[in-house]
């Protein structure tokens, strides 16, 4: 009496079964992740714009490799067919059940990528340390200038002022205080 006929053959694909119930909560929770990812990013249009088609592509992939996982997961779940066809059942069903969560992990690595863009670094001035300060700068002559920090050429001070712009060489500098206003 070999195995398919004593119904020991079926325990496994029970236990792959049951396992694949499991996972398929996790699936679900992360297709749900992946929504929510979608419907909370907002793109920054001062990221490249090729960066925001490679994060929505990516975003992409990410729900149509999660549905799948969760389709092949779903397979060894709920079979479609409830008879034993030879001894290969279980190892398909195994190696459907491995590929389904590999799946499920590259879902979950592809969103990350995809949320990744929003640390992409932009070139906004108030990102720079101390740029955007109102600072009062004296010369080392005593002329003094208040005003807004703005982005200048490396070894000087540019301030954006009521009067206008006034750029000074870091080595004529004085002082540097910061206050509330001018």
């Amino acid at each position: 009496m070999d195995a398919a006929q004593d119904g020991s053959a079926e325990r496994p694909l029970a236990d792959l079964a049951n396992s694949a119930r499991g996972w398929h909560g996790v699936q679900l929770a992360v297709l749900a992740f992946i929504g929510l990812c979608g419907v909370l990013s907002d793109a920054d249009p001062a990221l490249p714009r090729w960066l925001q088609v490679t994060a929505g592509v990516l975003a992409v992939a990410a729900l149509m490799v999660s549905c799948l996982s969760i389709f092949v997961v779903a397979s060894v779940a709920w079979p479609f067919s409830s008879r034993v066809v030879g001894g290969d059942v279980p190892q398909s069903a195994a190696w459907r059940l491995r590929r389904g969560i590999a799946l499920t992990y590259v879902a979950v690595g592809l969103m990350a990528l995809a949320a990744s863009s929003s640390w992409w670094p932009t070139p906004d001035s108030a990102d720079i340390e101390g740029a955007g300060a109102t600072v009062r700068i004296t010369d080392q002559a005593g002329g003094t200038a208040c005003g807004t920090i703005v982005d200048g050429p490396e070894a000087a001070i540019r301030l954006a002022t009521a009067d206008g712009t006034v750029e000074l060489a870091a080595n004529g500098l004085a002082d540097i205080v910061p206050v509330d206003g001018c």
